[in-house]
Parts: C-alpha cells; structure tokens; sequence
C-alpha cells in the first residue's frame, strides 16, 4: 500500500482503488435480486476500519422487483490512511435477510469536480425510450464517475399525495446510480406566507421522506441571500438533516452573503440566461476562501457547449447545469428537457481518476 492512502477492499479482501485521505470519492456497489419480489428494501454501505469499527454507514430504501438490479451509491470521505473494509447489504422491509445474489460488482472512484446538478422537472416519461428520464439514465450510466445531484419535483414541491409515477420513476433514478435525489420545496424568500410558514416547509420535508423514500437531499428553491434571513434557512436545513436527508442545496441564484457559505452542502450562486463569467463566480464564491464543492450555478438559453468555458470555471463551483432550453411564451419551464449537447456536457466532466471494478 502507498503510503498516505486508503486501500479499500471488500469482505472477500478484492481489492479497490488506492485513495488519499480526505479526498472524496463515489463509492458503488452493484447488487441484484435473485429471489422474489418484494414491496420494499432498505439497502447499507457499511466502510469499517482495520479495528473493526465502523467508520461510514449509508442507508437507502427503495423497491426492487424479482430478476432487477440495483446499485447502493455514495459520496464518502475518510481522514486517515490505512486499511479498509466494506460491505453491502440489503434488508426487506421486515429487515429481514432479502434473497439477493452476491454483490454484482464494486467500484471506488475520486470525485474531481464540477459534477453534474440536473433539475429534473419534468413528468417521468419511462414510457418513451428517448425521453428526458430515460436519457438522464444513460448519461449516469455511461459515466458512473461523474457526481450526479438531480432535484426532482413532483407539483412544485412533494404535492397534496403520492405520485405513483414519480415513486416509479425516483426509483428508477436511484437504481442507475445517482448519488443524490433532491425533493423541490420553494420557500418564497423566508416571507412564510400561507402554505410556505417554516412548519410548512418543514412538512414538506416529512413528504418526500414519507412517500419517496429514495430521495435523499432537498432543494431550497427561492433562497433568501441576506443576513436577515439566514436563520430561517439554517433551522430547515438542520431539520432536514434530521428527518436523514444528506444533501441540502440553497438556491438564492445570485452572489448570497459569506454567512450562507458553509450552511448549505451547496450554494446556488447564480440562475440566470447566458454563462456567468468566470470574474463572477470568482467573487460570488469568496474565492479562494472555500472548496468549489460548496458552490453551483446554471445557465438557461445557452446555445452551444463551450469545452473551454468549462475547463476554465472548475476551481469556482462544484456542480453546475448549462442548457439550451429557455422560459417561451407556451412553455414557462425550462427544465422540463435537456440540452441537446447534455451528454457531451457530462463527458466532459468525466475524465476522472482511474476506476477499478470487481
């Protein structure tokens, strides 16, 4: 083993991918059901030391019929060189053992950012081969490497009841691999008018957890960006930590207070028509005080992939979206597609550190 890296490898001892400390890195696994259907599973990613301690432990629920696939994903840091271990398994929802076949494959690898954030608001078209959700999954699948962040958002938030084809649909999200699923909840800039006080919000929270269970992060759209709001903020993400949701994304869409940075595992810092220049984000993320990891933006009606603009932004933000579709007289959502360049967007996030599969 190098010194001052991990070496991960599995209860079996194959070995993974050497990783330096601190470094992050998506850690996969691949596992199938051999056995009967069933209604529901709780899927954990356990990484213990070579004392035998556990060190990181993730946990997801989702459902996962007789013959299908799935994959357990996560974003995962450790701070100390040495030896791991780590384990998959997978509970039904009596947690009892399920019927699944051993491990399909494993995969470690380092997260170089910027990764890929996608506002997914568009109603699932599973149906169509070539639609928007189907083509989202090829492009994860394609590059497995890439940090894929997609919001999700069922009726401007979670709805009045469950959606049958967004349950569907999360799952499918979450079995291609996606690290984390956010649930919309538009917070109307702190002003807590009726349906949007912080109880409100915070109930929306308790319904993507209730009725899609795969989600595991939660966008705060209509971010406030000042002082005087932060600790209205700050008491829903910290709620939303402790209902188990991993990821919280703030969206101002513009240059928020240095108080905000931090907070949030990510700041939106700009949503807006055409690209943001690279002077922009420069100050609008405090650089170089904080990791770009904590930073995102997205650009609408942006004709064409500039290769260059992208190399060139990634010290500044950690996850970004750029496409070609545009609010339209008619059609007032530009999110309900993707770019026609998306997938040379993601290869050219790709590149990444080397891959080793079991």
């Amino acid at each position: 083993m190098e010194a001052g890296s991990l070496e991960l490898t599995d209860m079996a001892g194959n070995g993974l991918a050497l990783i330096t400390p601190w470094s992050q890195f998506i850690m996969s696994i691949g596992v199938a059901n051999a056995g009967d259907a069933i209604s529901g599973y709780s899927a954990a990613l356990e990484v213990r030391d070579s004392a035998g301690i556990t060190r990181r432990l993730v946990t997801g629920d989702g459902m996962l019929g007789q013959g299908q696939s799935t994959r357990v994903s996560a974003v995962l840091s450790l701070d100390e060189p040495g030896r791991y271990t780590f384990r998959a398994f997978v509970v039904d929802s009596f947690e009892r053992p399920a019927a699944f076949s051993p491990v399909a494959s494993a995969s470690a690898t380092v997260i170089e950012y910027p990764g890929a954030y996608v506002p997914l608001y568009k109603y699932p078209d599973l149906w169509n081969p070539d639609g928007v959700w189907n083509a989202l999954f090829r492009a994860k699948q394609a590059h497995p490497s890439v940090l894929f962040v997609v919001t999700v958002n069922p009726a401007s938030g979670p709805g009045e009841r469950q959606n049958p084809a967004h349950v569907r649909a999360i799952s499918e999200l979450q079995k291609s691999g996606v690290e984390y699923i956010l649930g919309y909840v538009p917070t109307n800039y702190a002003q807590q008018n009726p349906g949007r006080t912080l109880e409100d919000l915070k109930a929306m929270v308790d319904q993507y957890r209730s009725w899609y269970p795969e989600v595991n992060g939660i966008m705060l759209d209509q971010a406030g960006s000042g002082e005087g709001q932060l600790q209205f903020y700050k008491e829903l993400a910290d709620y939303s930590r402790s209902q188990g949701l991993e990821f919280v994304r703030a969206n101002p869409g513009t240059k928020a207070t240095e108080a905000y940075v931090g907070v949030f595992d990510n700041l939106a810092i700009y949503e807006d028509d055409a690209l943001p220049s690279a002077s922009q984000l420069r100050e609008s993320t405090y650089f170089p005080g904080y990791p770009p990891e904590g930073f995102s933006f997205i650009s609408k009606n942006v004709a064409s992939l500039d290769p260059a603009y992208v190399a060139g932004i990634r010290d500044y933000v950690g996850l970004l979206y750029i496409t070609d579709d545009v609010e339209r007289e008619g059609d007032r959502n530009p999110y309900n597609s993707l770019p026609g360049y998306f997938e040379d967007l993601v290869e050219l996030l790709d590149g990444k550190s080397v891959e080793h599969v079991q």
